[in-house]
């Protein structure tokens, strides 16, 4: 049987690689065979295929990890046909973990024929590109959870503004606010100021005390500086709706109803093609 890994996001994609063995180890237990290669070497390869024809005497299962499968069109040639020899993909007791970090165009650019098989016949099929939206705060929330932490949705934007989607990045900020936070087991603003911002992104901060505190002048200057050091409108406009929430004690019900109202309606506007977000901040 074959297990089809790949994708650029490498955090999720060892991720990924590690729950499959943890899954065979408890499958499996103390009857398990492990073998790693890289078949971007020669050397490997030979081992490759030797642990493959190799033949137990226990009822033992095998589970080989290779990777740089597609390192290039004859290795993947060889490997298709090396599989295809050892009937790997109705074989249950030898398992083959191909794990690529490339996108799936890449791969198919390699060997066409060879990414098809892989995503029909194998037992697990998995494409870790890089997340976004809701989905990659959702990942942040889980992460913070497998901590035993927790951190609001409105909280994980605020994060995941700061650091991109690059989930390296994050999982290290998430393992530093997870150990040195405030509080063990609830995330803060006041701990994503102080352990994960650098002194440029706290403008963005400054940004949005002057949008509550209705210093336009100040707001204007803050927002021409973050929108030309490419600050992304929508993640302006959500910190600053998160802006409203946090400090929602200095306003009226009716103030935050009218504000709440505005920046939804700029959001819904600016999604339709109705309006310019850039623009729109401004006004």
């Amino acid at each position: 049987m074959t297990i089809f890994l790949y994708g650029q996001d490498a955090y999720r994609l060892k991720q990924g690689s590690e729950q499959v063995l943890a899954g065979y180890h408890k499958k499996y237990p103390g009857s398990l065979n492990l073998f790693s290669f890289d078949l971007a070497e020669k050397e490997q390869r030979v081992r490759f295929e030797d642990a493959l024809k190799t033949v137990s005497f226990f009822e033992e299962a095998k589970l080989i990890t290779a990777r740089n499968t597609f390192a290039s069109k004859e290795i993947s040639e060889w490997v298709e046909k090396t599989i295809s020899e050892q009937d790997i993909f109705t074989n249950k007791k030898i398992i083959i973990m191909l794990v690529e970090r490339l996108y799936g165009k890449e791969l198919e650019k390699t060997n066409k024929k060879f990414f098809k098989n892989l995503s029909e016949k194998s037992g697990t099929v998995r494409n870790f590109e890089y997340l976004e939206g809701a989905k990659l705060v959702n990942w942040v929330r889980s992460e913070f959870a497998s901590r035993d932490c927790s951190i609001d949705a409105a909280l994980g934007k605020v994060l995941v503004g700061l650091t991109g989607n690059e989930s390296w990045r994050i999982a290290n900020e998430i393992e530093k606010l997870a150990n040195y936070s405030s509080r063990s087991d609830l995330i803060t603003l006041e701990d994503i100021e102080s352990l994960v911002l650098g002194q440029s992104d706290l403008n963005i901060f400054d940004f949005v005390d002057a949008v509550v505190s209705k210093n336009k002048l100040k707001a204007y200057g803050l927002l021409y500086k973050e929108l030309k050091n490419g600050r992304d409108p929508y993640y302006l406009l959500a910190m600053t709706a998160y802006g409203f929430r946090s400090r929602a004690n200095r306003f009226s019900l009716e103030e935050l109803r009218s504000a709440f109202g505005k920046l939804l309606e700029m959001d819904t506007l600016s999604k339709n093609g109705v309006i310019n977000l850039t623009d729109a901040l401004y006004d």
